[in-house]
């Protein structure tokens, strides 16, 4: 039996670390063991794929001390990823030749669907992950939605890399999370899983710009800091959490170029409300101390210092020095 190292076992514990700092909620699955599933059934039909815990995916978390304790615990343990509105994701699961020829037809169908964080399964499939969409009550978890290609959306999960798989090799990053932003998919494939019911839309969608309404786009890297300032003006004229929230996703969904997730927008709002009622951001700044250039000073109207040691140490800010061994002390 191949022992792992401890490079390798600190790999997994590392790699759920990053995944739940980027949000994404872990789970640890029996991984694979002598070619077999660890689980200790010989005839287990999915091995390498179900979680090791006792409420299944609802035990998937981002706390740092429970995952350290899980894949230190069972350092040959696989990763699993909780997709839906947990992790703010969704993804498609591409199952082989067979998926990649319904994936084509797709393609040929609705174009490529976007950018994606990118992992091969090691099973010659691949997961292709996209953001959670906007104004969507939940993304549903859909098997077969056409030839061996499923959605796993609320309620699913998807095994990540560095995973074992079955066949012996790996689940390994086409393309990487940490090197890449992952984003939504495009319009035609986001209105086709809306039509299809895959995307369940929300009642409480906001309205549309009118017609002729100039909107001020809110770009890529001012996202945040920009619907944190409007959080707290909000908060500081008194409204609720509920509220903001409310504000903060309608301006998301009409300004931000991309939106944020909505769970990064009701984090966003969670964190004004923190702020003393009728106070906004900058109340609880000090404002920065007011500088003098030398000519401002009229040096002959100054008072003489207050010496606490005559003509050598007065009060107020002052500085002590000399040689070693003197007496200063």
């Amino acid at each position: 039996m191949k022992v792992k190292s401890m490079a390798e076992r600190n790999e997994r514990v590392e790699a759920a670390l990053a995944y739940a700092a980027k949000g994404l909620a872990v789970i640890p699955v029996f991984g694979i063991k002598n070619g077999k599933c660890a689980c200790g059934n010989p005839d287990c039909e999915h091995p390498g794929k179900h979680p090791m815990t006792g409420n299944g995916v609802k035990s998937a978390t981002t706390d740092e001390q429970k995952i350290r304790y899980w894949f230190e615990k069972c350092p040959g343990a696989n990763i699993g990823i909780a997709t839906g509105r947990i992790s703010g994701i969704w993804v498609l699961d591409i199952d082989g030749l067979k998926g990649y020829q319904s994936y084509d037809r797709l393609t040929d169908r609705l174009d490529d669907p976007g950018d994606s964080w990118i992992a091969e399964t090691g099973g010659g499939g691949a997961h292709r992950y996209y953001r959670y969409p906007e104004n969507v009550e939940c993304v549903r978890s859909k098997t077969a939605l056409v030839e061996n290609i499923d959605i796993r959306g609320d309620g699913g999960y998807v095994i990540a890399p560095p995973s074992d798989h079955i066949s012996g090799n790996p689940y390994t990053w086409a393309v990487d999370p940490e090197m890449n932003e992952l984003d939504y998919c495009v319009e035609a494939w986001d209105r086709a899983f809306r039509k299809a019911g895959v995307f369940e839309q929300s009642s409480a969608a906001g309205p549309e710009p009118e017609e002729g309404e100039k909107v001020d786009r809110i770009p890529r890297g001012m996202r945040n800091d920009t619907l944190f300032k409007m959080a707290t003006g909000l908060r500081s004229k008194g409204y609720t959490g509920t509220e903001i929230q409310a504000c903060l996703s309608a301006a998301n969904r009409l300004r931000c170029d991309p939106p944020i997730s909505e769970r990064e927008v009701a984090h966003i709002a969670q964190s004004a409300v923190k702020y003393d009622r009728g106070k906004g951001v900058a109340d609880g700044i000090k404002e920065d101390p007011k500088t003098y250039k030398l000519s401002d000073i009229d040096l002959n109207s100054m008072e003489g210092p207050s010496w606490i040691w005559e003509n050598r140490l007065s009060t107020g800010l002052a500085l002590l020095a000399g040689a070693p061994k003197i007496g200063k002390s």
